[in-house]
């Protein structure tokens, strides 16, 4: 009988503590980061005043887990036509493959029971590049450890639509697997309105990431998937395989369905001659997304600036995308007044 009490109190502790666990899991799930700082970013917006003409807001977010080693790049000999060199992420990574059958389970556990933020303390490598930004929110996550992709994906959701209530643009820039939820929340927001206007995100751009990668990660759901139309602009970066890959920067825009780019002719426009890290990819994705041009036109002149090099003469700074030198493949409306020449890395 005595051991049976025990053996009742020993349960009914071991009981209470797990219950604890998993409601401070679950209130960290609710309480959420992005749309958190959203809410909190729109309250600063009231309290100065500032117009929706000025609201815009860059929602990053990084994936701890993902390892971006410095490689050498034999840049010249990729732009004269030759067989491009390994890539500055080399080969998918198991990170990128797909987290193992033991990692999910390990990962299911701490967001069940051990799980205080969905987010991590401090930026990665990619994020610092977005560190002090104005109207810019990070969230850094430890792969699936910290937050799954049907949470990330609502988090998604909750964020895109209170800035769109609050009249602001939307752009958002992914590192790693969070592409695949963040494009899913904002093709459910395809048919949704707010204050009589549409949700719409202007520019996204997917580092790690391409369609064939978003394919394997989801074949039912991104298996014929393409734009949507409330998402204005959409660019991948993904690393190219050993031994080639010539073109690993693509975009997808109301007039460009999937035009490619090399990132080698890209870093080159840039200033980049040797080395290139996550850091050079973060500054062309913070680039592509603050830029005044279309991300269409700025990468348009950068492929037409590397020509200019490989040909030995100066890239065409002449105004940027409005510059003289710059053959126009989009009409002159599309370009805001004042528009200046992307800068170099």
């Amino acid at each position: 009988m005595k051991r049976l009490v025990v053996f009742i109190i020993f349960f009914s502790f071991f009981c209470g503590i797990v219950f604890i666990l998993v409601r401070q899991s679950k209130a960290a799930a609710v309480r959420g980061v992005l749309s958190f700082k959203m809410a909190k970013l729109v309250s600063e917006w009231d309290a100065q005043g500032v117009t929706q003409a000025y609201r815009k807001v860059t929602m990053v977010v990084s994936d701890t887990e993902i390892i971006d080693p410095v490689v050498n790049l034999s840049l010249q000999d990729s732009l004269d036509g030759a067989a491009e060199p390994s890539g500055w992420g080399g080969e998918m990574t198991q990170a990128e493959k797909g987290p193992s059958a033991w990692k999910k389970l390990s990962s299911r556990m701490n967001r069940t029971f051990f799980r205080g933020s969905m987010a991590v303390v401090g930026n990665t490598e990619f994020s610092g590049a977005f560190s002090g930004v104005p109207d810019t929110l990070i969230w850094c996550h430890r792969g699936t450890a910290t937050v799954s992709e049907e949470e990330m994906e609502r988090e998604f959701v909750k964020a895109v639509l209170k800035a769109s209530e609050a009249g602001a643009e939307v752009r958002i820039v992914t590192h790693g697997y969070s592409a695949a939820p963040a494009l899913k929340a904002v093709n459910s927001l395809k048919d949704v309105t707010r204050a009589g206007r549409g949700v719409f995100v202007s520019r996204l751009v997917a580092v790690n990431m391409n369609r064939a990668k978003l394919r394997k990660l989801d074949p039912v759901y991104f298996r014929d998937f393409t734009r949507m139309r409330n998402l204005n602009e959409w660019v991948n970066i993904w690393p190219p395989p050993s031994g080639g890959g010539a073109r690993n920067v693509e975009i997808l825009s109301p007039s460009s369905d999937g035009v490619k780019y090399s990132s080698y002719e890209i870093l080159q426009a840039l200033g980049v001659r040797e080395r290139v890290s996550i850091r050079e990819i973060a500054q062309l994705a913070k680039e592509l997304v603050q830029n005044v041009p279309a991300m269409e036109q700025t990468l348009a002149y950068w492929k037409q600036a590397a020509a200019g090099v490989r040909n030995g003469t100066a890239p065409a700074d002449t105004g940027g995308p409005k510059g003289r030198d710059y053959q126009r493949e989009a009409p002159e409306e599309e370009f805001p007044a004042g528009g200046k020449p992307p800068p170099r890395l």
